[in-house]
């Protein structure tokens, strides 16, 4: 059992997930999705690159409040090669980055300075690990920092994606 916030990061980057649960299957998807929250200025998304370098991943930040809700939906491209003539691209440099290295570390920052709008898109993401069209490779983990709701300029996570996070 972990005995600090440290140990249970690390746990939880590690951890093999989902019904194909098996390290030795490629589709198995490796990660608990965490969130840290605390008062700003203590330290949370030091700890979290700090844990990923510990463990040997390489981490990309996307800091969440200066995000649209299209940034994690995917933006509509027209595509003639498309049997409905549009393809949903994903704007964000990191999560591509991640594709293309097929491991790593998604981290979401300041994820309670979204409002609902963005949050949505931020489920959609984190539940079905895909920005538009483009699907993040199993060993892409994600993690994120929040700030309380009683700390200036910050939204309450709303349910649905909360329910998603440890």
């Amino acid at each position: 059992m972990p005995h600090s916030l440290e140990e249970f990061l690390s746990v939880a980057l590690l951890v093999p997930m989902g019904v194909e649960a098996d390290p030795s299957n490629p589709n198995c998807i490796w990660g608990l999705p965490v969130v840290v929250e605390g008062p700003p200025g203590v330290g949370k998304s030091a700890l979290v690159k700090a844990t990923a370098a510990a463990v040997e991943l390489e981490g990309r930040t996307i800091y969440c409040p200066t995000r649209s809700y299209e940034d994690f939906a995917g933006l509509p491209m027209p595509d003639a090669d498309d049997p409905d003539g549009v393809r949903m691209v994903c704007p964000l440099p990191a999560i591509r980055q991640l594709k293309k290295a097929e491991s790593g570390v998604c981290f979401l920052d300041e994820i309670s300075g979204t409002p609902r709008a963005v949050q949505n898109a931020l489920l959609g993401f984190v539940l079905d690990r895909a920005v538009g069209d483009l699907q993040l490779p199993p060993r892409v983990r994600i993690l994120s920092a929040a700030n309380g709701i009683l700390e200036g300029g910050n939204y309450e996570l709303i349910p649905p994606l909360a329910n998603h996070f440890a």
